[in-house]
């Protein structure tokens, strides 16, 4: 039988908690346990030692998996904490929404904390005065609150993200979290721009050699059959035009 000082260690570890008490949803129907894949792993490690990150990502990793998985885990583990999960659209908007459900309706009864939904955009754990928001990135997306850490999906994409982007950095302190991640769109957009710029970010890139075989991609090549669109999607190149 685990001793209790093993299992509050496993809980309080974003990992441990992730991958023993957790389930996802995989490529195949059904729920799997959460393992962390090598990319996942490496981007823990960014996020456990940077607060600032930004995430060049192709398509399919399980990168906002692991971002919301590490996100929902600080809100249930830590008291007095806001985090929101900003999704591109309404469709990842309700996919994020989703992941959380999932983590929270897979966990064994015993550590499963008391929730309480406020809204559809937001799930609260009064135990413990925290919440997460699940949010579209419209146009006051940030504004009015006070957030410790926030994840932006797909920030390549976003409309006036210049405005979303400077109300999300003043809801965040210094001392909170904000991880970026897209897939690359334009050249010279907000993305582009804070990609290329040093800004205090930690920058992380995952391209189809993370979790793809050879094989496995030139099949997916071969489905796109656009070299832009697959030079975009899955190894990371930003377009010129």
């Amino acid at each position: 039988m685990m001793k209790r000082n093993e299992l509050l260690d496993d809980i309080l570890d974003p990992k441990k908690y992730l991958e023993l008490f957790t389930k996802i949803k995989g490529k195949v129907p059904g729920l799997i346990p959460f393992i962390l894949n090598p990319a996942q792993l490496d981007l823990f490690n960014a996020m456990n030692s940077h607060s600032r990150v930004m995430i060049l990502k192709a398509r399919q990793l399980g990168i906002s998996t692991a971002v919301t998985g590490y996100l929902y885990h600080m809100a249930i583990t830590t008291p007095g904490v806001n985090v929101a999960l900003v999704g591109y659209n309404s469709d990842l908007t309700a996919e994020l929404l989703d992941k959380v459900k999932t983590f929270y309706r897979t966990t064994p009864d015993a550590i499963r904390p008391q929730i309480q939904y406020n809204s559809k955009y937001e799930i609260s754990f009064p135990a413990l005065d925290s919440k997460i928001l699940v949010l579209p990135s419209s146009e006051n997306v940030g504004r009015g609150y006070t957030l410790f850490a926030v994840l932006l999906t797909e920030l390549a994409f976003w409309d006036r993200a210049e405005d979303k982007m400077l109300a999300i950095e003043n809801a965040v302190p210094a001392g909170g979290k904000i991880i970026i991640e897209s897939t690359p769109s334009s050249v010279g957009n907000l993305y582009h721009r804070m990609w290329m710029a040093d800004n205090g970010y930690e920058k992380k890139k995952y391209g189809w050699w993370w979790g793809y075989s050879q094989e496995e991609i030139e099949i997916i090549r071969r489905r796109i059959n656009d070299p832009m669109r697959f030079a975009q999607e899955y190894s990371l190149e930003f377009l010129t035009s």
